[in-house]
């Protein structure tokens, strides 16, 4: 342990400003769990007191890395606070440690001053805080409480953003639809597999810059192109549902019914495509019926009016 010259007084005054917060207020319900690791014992009790005054956090409290280590294996933990200088393995060699058995949880060093060259090495090592010890005690661990706290929070919010955008993906890739993403410069920046499948290419073939023009025939090119550029100056008068015909990679035409719009506050569009072609087919073959259908009728129609003249003109003995 490093820079342990603590006021006595701190202790006193901790005791008295925790026996007034839990008279005047419960704590917290379901405080932070937080592993403090430092080899110099009175230290730690005098963390523990001032953590642990609000609720708001549980300490848990270790006098080496290794101690430390065996922790992790058998209770989980929201922040890890570590001293610098240890015997045995000091808090970069700790923090090296945690990322070879791929620990995510945020990590806080705490050194001494002008340990410049060690907080650099934390930060590269991917500590989430570093503080320097010394001043006064107060300020200086609500400085580490806020720290603890704002990793924490940093931490949940990771958490929750990698869930939503595994759902997201999961609904992206498992909607049975063909879905895009295009940038503002035409570029498709993501795909699914259900497109991969429509158009013929491998997703990493499309999403490595591929423009939707190459998908396109040209007749539908200048429509689609001033659907674009409208979509991005007033979205509100740009269609949302239109007919495109798709050029596959290996050359077919097919038609595909798209819905269009804008993710909202970025420049970028999200379409989906329905494989409409066999509907086109069946409705060109029923226009293609009922054409001969009509002439047919026509046919027969001039056939009837022939043979009625031809019996009002003969009629029969």
């Amino acid at each position: 342990m490093e820079d342990s010259n603590m006021y006595p007084a701190a202790r006193i005054a901790v005791h008295h400003e925790n026996a007034v917060h839990h008279e005047n207020g419960a704590p917290q319900k379901n405080p932070l769990s937080v592993l403090y690791v430092d080899d110099e014992p009175q230290f730690l009790d005098l963390c523990k007191i001032y953590l642990e005054r609000g609720g708001e956090i549980s300490l848990t409290c270790s006098l080496s890395a290794h101690e430390a280590l065996e922790l992790l294996e058998a209770s989980c933990f929201d922040v890890i606070v570590s001293d610098y200088q240890m015997p045995d393995l000091d808090g970069i060699g700790f923090l090296k440690q945690l990322q070879t058995i791929n620990c995510t949880i945020p990590f806080i060093l705490f050194t001494g001053r002008g340990r410049e060259e060690v907080v650099i090495q934390a930060i590269n090592n991917g500590a989430t805080f570093y503080l320097q010890k010394g001043g006064d005690p107060k300020s200086q661990f609500a400085e580490l409480t806020h720290k603890i706290k704002e990793a924490a929070r940093r931490r949940q919010a990771e958490k929750a953003l990698k869930e939503s955008e595994s759902r997201y993906r999961t609904v992206f890739e498992n909607t049975g639809t063909a879905i895009v993403i295009i940038k503002e410069d035409t570029t498709i920046c993501l795909s699914n597999a259900e497109f991969a499948r429509l158009s013929g290419y491998s997703q990493e073939e499309i999403n490595r810059g591929k423009s939707w023009k190459e998908f396109v025939i040209k007749e539908d090119f200048e429509r689609m192109l001033a659907q674009h550029r409208l979509r991005r100056e007033r979205n509100e008068d740009a269609l949302r549902h239109h007919e495109i015909r798709l050029i596959t990679k290996s050359g077919d035409i097919r038609n595909m019914q798209v819905t269009i719009d804008m993710i909202p506050g970025t420049k970028q569009s999200i379409a989906s495509l329905i494989d409409i072609t066999k509907q086109k087919k069946a409705e060109e073959e029923l226009k293609k019926k009922t054409k001969e259908i009509a002439a047919a009728y026509k046919r027969l129609a001039e056939a009837e009016e022939i043979l009625r003249h031809k019996v009002v003109e003969k009629p029969p003995i």
